[in-house]
């Protein structure tokens, strides 16, 4: 049986979300990240400057002992975010391929526009090189009861959760994990 981890950051908890479902299904270990400062402000602008900051692990962990390693994070303004950028950083300093996810807003028909996760994929292919393998990305517009009209109105962050989790989300997270596991 193949040893797999999965390693993410969440701001809002829909990357959390999805990397504890994706854990069950792949049945591996999980854990967490956290940049030494977590303001969201400096953290957009230390990603647009496409820099890397130190970050915490909930525990310390040796990637060499791990088949497969999958990175899971938010997209902000389609940025490949630093703390993602610095967890491709491990995996490349540990000659290490990896698989990689993302949650995001972007709807599925905006996913080729400027703030769209194809957008951040390129990012991921041209900074990792021949490291990245599979790729996926779940919306929260895929999640039960979407509306823009209601996201717009309402300016809170939309929340992945167990009332809301979409068969398609389902789909795409089962199809992902089959893809990691082939």
């Amino acid at each position: 049986m193949k040893k797999r981890i999965i390693i993410y950051f969440s701001r809002t908890g829909n990357s959390q979300f999805m990397a504890e479902k994706l854990a069950v299904e792949l049945n591996c270990e999980i854990i967490f990240v956290k940049p030494w400062f977590n303001y969201v402000g400096i953290l957009f602008l230390i990603s647009l400057f496409k820099w890397r900051i130190p970050l915490r692990m909930q525990r310390p962990v040796d990637l060499a002992q791990y088949d497969s390693v999958i990175i899971m994070g938010p997209v902000w303004g389609g940025l490949l975010i630093s703390p993602l950028r610095s967890l491709i950083d491990l995996c490349k300093k540990a000659s290490k391929k990896f698989h990689f996810a993302i949650t995001c807003e972007t709807k599925e028909s905006d996913r080729a526009g400027e703030y769209g996760f194809n957008h951040v994929f390129a990012q991921v292919d041209a900074y990792a090189s021949n490291h990245v393998l599979e790729k996926a990305a779940f919306s929260t517009s895929l999640i039960i009861g979407y509306s823009e009209e209601a996201r717009t109105v309402n300016s809170a962050k939309i929340k992945i959760t167990d009332a809301n989790y979409s068969e398609i989300l389902k789909e795409r997270l089962m199809d992902f994990a089959h893809r990691i596991q082939a």
